[in-house]
């Protein structure tokens, strides 16, 4: 994710509790790679769109220039209906047909080939 740091601007939106993102953010020491966040506990969860377009709101991106990075049919839920591209990761908490399913327009099956995707999207 450092990568993306470079030419991206990164967020979280988590079903986590504040406390639970900032203890995850803390053991990976990532805290600076993120410009936003928002967890479940500060809005409405998942797959409801507030969270996405609360942290559009705050960086000044438009749901066109946004790409969710996600590893559940939630996140893919989340994704379109707040109207941004949503791209799944099937080697996380679902399977890959769950993810296109759910509104994946693509599905990373390594970190590599998810850089070498949204690279190629935003080149």
């Amino acid at each position: 994710m450092r990568q993306f740091r470079q030419t991206a601007l990164l967020a979280v939106a988590t079903g986590k509790s504040r406390r639970g993102l900032d203890d995850e953010l803390d053991i990976h020491d990532a805290g600076a790679l993120f410009v936003a966040s928002r967890t479940s506990d500060m809005t409405q969860s998942k797959p409801h769109p507030q969270m996405l377009l609360e942290i559009l709101h705050e960086t000044g991106f438009s749901p066109d220039n946004t790409i969710m990075v996600g590893d559940s049919a939630l996140d893919m839920q989340l994704a379109q209906n707040a109207g941004v591209l949503g791209i799944g990761v099937g080697f996380g908490a679902e399977l890959e047909t769950d993810l296109v399913d759910s509104g994946a327009s693509f599905c990373a099956q390594t970190w590599p080939e998810l850089v070498r995707h949204i690279e190629g999207l935003v080149a």
